[in-house]
């Protein structure tokens, strides 16, 4: 199915333009945007998912960044992770925790729950993903017994959170990274174009009342053009970039100077505070 979408042709927008007299959409820096995004499934570490994101139109990027929640931080004179801040302050403290650790301004946020991801995932139509290996074990709090087996499958809402939520990643919170960047954004860049083209409106109004979000509509109405050029592009933008960092002597993650340095330049952004 999806062989045959991509063999459809296709009207050159140009050439549309040309021929109906209106000059093609380019976007523009302003349309740029760094949003945080939260999935909350639950009171323990592992459950909470943090995702940092560069919206980059103009380069055609869509740059993924996964930050751990026993990522280190500080806020005025408390240090602690960024679990530990979401949990006591929601998610305005999350994201102030999260700009102090990168030294990035974050404009935007969106927390997702087990229900409104579910939505999500569907709008894209899940992801084709190969699981490393076998992801079993019984989740007391949500009732649930997870079984993912290893090898290439079709991945819905619900299996795709049991796979970034796994508790016991014997590779550790790096690896859940890597599982939670190269997952997420393989779901993007196989989703786009049919699937989301054209459906901008319905997909924003789906999502935007069940979630947590200071995301409005003017913003969206404001970027829907360049993600629709984005989307028109063809190419696949989403790439993840790892953390890299060490564990402190509380075993918090400590984000390496020269990552946030090379982040700097990846969002062509400037830093919070010069160093």
């Amino acid at each position: 199915y999806t062989q045959f979408l991509s063999d459809k042709p296709k009207a050159s927008s140009e050439t549309s333009s040309v021929q109906s007299g209106i000059m093609p959409f380019v976007p523009e820096v302003e349309q740029n945007q760094t949003v945080l995004y939260i999935l909350d499934c639950g009171d323990t570490e592992t459950d909470d998912i943090f995702l940092l994101t560069r919206f980059l139109p103009v380069e055609q990027k869509l740059i993924l960044v996964p930050i751990s929640g026993n990522t280190f931080s500080q806020i005025n004179t408390k240090k602690s992770t960024v679990y530990d801040f979401y949990r006591t302050g929601g998610s305005l403290s999350a994201v102030e925790a999260v700009e102090n650790a990168t030294n990035i301004d974050i404009e935007k946020y969106m927390k997702f729950n087990k229900d409104s991801f579910n939505t999500l995932v569907d709008i894209f139509g899940g992801v084709n993903f190969t699981v490393p290996y076998d992801l079993i074990y019984d989740n007391t709090k949500t009732n649930e017994s997870v079984v993912l087996r290893s090898g290439r499958q079709s991945l819905d809402g619900i299996r795709l959170r049991w796979l970034l939520t796994f508790p016991e990643y014997k590779e550790g919170e790096e690896y859940r990274n890597k599982m939670t960047g190269s997952a997420i954004s393989s779901m993007i860049n196989q989703s786009l174009g049919e699937r989301l083209d054209g459906t901008l409106d319905l997909s924003f109004n789906s999502i935007i009342n069940s979630v947590d979000t200071n995301i409005t509509a003017y913003d969206f109405n404001f970027r829907k053009d360049a993600i629709s050029y984005l989307i028109e592009a063809g190419n696949t933008p989403a790439q993840f970039k790892t953390p890299v960092g060490k564990l402190n002597e509380e075993k918090q993650f400590v984000l390496d100077t020269k990552f946030k340095e090379d982040l700097l330049y990846w969002f062509e952004v400037d830093p919070i505070v010069e160093t």
